[in-house]
């Protein structure tokens, strides 16, 4: 079984991490960061096995 790694990217805190919550109950999905804005998250270098796969942030 893969694992989806996740980044959030939300500027509601509660919200974010009312939804990290729902997510780290699940085995099959991993939050790799969290961040405010798209501004706020400044993305270290990072090999490609834990970069994330899908980012959730409002439009």
């Amino acid at each position: 079984m893969e694992v989806m790694r996740i980044l959030l990217v939300d500027d509601h805190i509660l919200f974010r991490k009312g939804i990290a919550s729902l997510i780290s109950s699940r085995q099959d999905m991993k939050i790799v960061g969290e961040a405010g804005d798209g501004l706020d998250y400044n993305a270290p270098p990072a090999p490609l096995s834990s970069a994330p796969r899908r980012n959730l942030h409002p439009r």
